[in-house]
């Protein structure tokens, strides 16, 4: 039993680390926001979309773009203090700032990701881009899922881009 429980854990941990990397087949959705509701787990992110004036408001007039969404889980390894400032609806500077600490103006596939080596945000900061062990990751943020839409890409990651 503990054979076959490790089996079925190691399968499950392959399969997810190959959906993050540059070889294994996206899934598509119809666009950013369908794709945070069916992921689940980016409440906190889409509260300070919403807060900060909405995904409009992020994405300036740029149609494409690449999201790098962090897990509640990753929001929550903020702290208790920092968490709640972020949250205050009357730092919306704040918030669009980080918010676009995380957005890309181009939608870049995994691959594309790899082979730059670094990115910079639509906020100015310059992140570094790996995909070791096909697991791709922006700085310390790893990649836990990956998706396309109409709009470009999606990646959600396991830690806030400070």
């Amino acid at each position: 039993m503990r054979l076959f429980t490790s089996a079925i854990l190691g399968c499950l941990l392959m399969s997810l680390a190959t959906s993050c990397g540059s070889s294994a087949a996206i899934p598509q959705m119809e666009d950013f926001n369908a794709v945070l509701k069916k992921v689940g787990n980016t409440t906190t992110y889409q509260m300070l979309i919403a807060t900060a004036g909405g995904m409009p408001q992020l994405l300036g007039d740029k149609v494409k773009g690449t999201l790098i969404v962090p897990t509640d889980d990753a929001f929550n390894q903020l702290g208790g203090q920092a968490l709640m400032d972020l949250m205050d609806a009357q730092k919306t500077a704040d918030q669009m700032s980080m918010l676009k600490k995380h957005v890309l103006n181009l939608p870049l596939s995994p691959k594309k990701l790899a082979a730059m080596g670094s990115v910079t945000t639509v906020e100015g900061t310059s992140i570094t881009v790996k995909n070791e062990s096909n697991v791709l990751s922006f700085g310390d943020a790893k990649v836990i899922s990956s998706w396309q839409t109409e709009e470009g890409m999606v990646y959600i990651v396991n830690k806030v881009i400070k």
